[in-house]
């Protein structure tokens, strides 16, 4: 599956001249994963791809998942499905919307991806339903945010294609799947750096338990979490909300190092990044921020 994009460098890391982050000595660097493709970007890829090669060696028609009217996810499996000859549905957290509701939705739409609008209850119940029954279905059905084992698992191919060598890795946080694929994959002499977007997510707790889930072992579990640092208070007001701040920053930053940066993750992240090197005083830092795309 990896080489479905034969034209994209999937070890693309780049330098960043940024003087802010570059003070002391810092030497920061991207993970370009934002590259991989205009849709299937970043993270949504890697949580995907071990997904789609499952459902095409056991012969599912295609793929079932969930997700709310601005889910990224949503788009690239409806995307994901189109490029490999799969159906696709997606069970949509909202009964008042429709397919024209948002360029999102539209796209999905577009893209083959049957969506099916629900009220916030039923679709807690329909996931927990659908999530107990996908051997006996025709489509295998992804958890929301391509969580899971396997979404794990295709996570932890992205600090292996560095030189994984870096005093700090950072990364934007959803579900936790890319950044506990982050974490299995990451030297001992590193920490990671985690910036939820939602707020009050108790990101520790959900990240303990989908390892306990995956059987590691309790002693395991504290070694990698002792690696950990969770900066939970630059969601900006909560999920997809902006500050005039926050827009300024994204701004003045994509015109300095030329990337473009979406304002629901990357952007609190890159901000949580710039803030805490800057108060903490960072120095002789190897940083490397890992760009999960986005779709905006």
């Amino acid at each position: 599956m990896s080489t479905v994009f034969p034209d994209i460098n999937l070890s693309n890391t780049q330098k960043l001249d940024y003087s802010k982050l570059n003070i002391l000595n810092n030497k920061m660097f991207v993970k370009r994963d934002d590259l991989i493709h205009p849709i299937i970007s970043g993270n949504k890829w890697r949580k995907l791809k071990f997904n789609v090669e499952y459902c095409k060696q056991y012969g599912y028609s295609g793929i079932v998942t969930f997700g709310g009217a601005f889910s990224n996810h949503l788009i690239a499996t409806a995307e994901a499905c189109r490029v490999f000859g799969l159906n696709s549905i997606g069970y949509v957290r909202g009964e008042e919307l429709n397919p024209f509701s948002n360029k999102i939705l539209t796209e999905c739409h577009h893209r083959g991806m049957e969506l099916i609008f629900i009220n916030r209850n039923k679709y807690k119940e329909i996931k927990r339903k659908l999530g107990n029954e996908i051997d006996n279905k025709k489509f295998y059905t992804i958890p929301e945010g391509g969580a899971g084992y396997l979404g794990i698992k295709g996570c932890m191919e992205i600090l292996l294609e560095t030189d994984n060598d870096f005093d700090w890795v950072v990364i934007a946080q959803g579900t936790t799947t890319t950044s506990l694929g982050v974490l299995l994959s990451l030297p001992s002499k590193s920490k990671l750096l985690v910036v939820p977007a939602l707020k009050g997510f108790d990101a520790v707790s959900e990240m303990k338990e989908q390892l306990k889930l995956s059987n590691y072992s309790t002693k395991f579990i504290e070694s990698k979490m002792s690696q950990l640092r969770v900066a939970d208070t630059y969601h900006f007001g909560g999920f997809s909300k902006t500050t005039p701040i926050l827009l300024d920053f994204i701004k003045d930053f994509s015109n300095k190092n030329n990337l473009r940066i979406d304002s629901t993750y990357n952007g609190k992240a890159l901000y949580a990044l710039e803030d805490i090197a800057i108060s903490e005083k960072w120095s002789n830092q190897k940083i490397l921020y890992i760009h999960t795309g986005g779709y905006e």
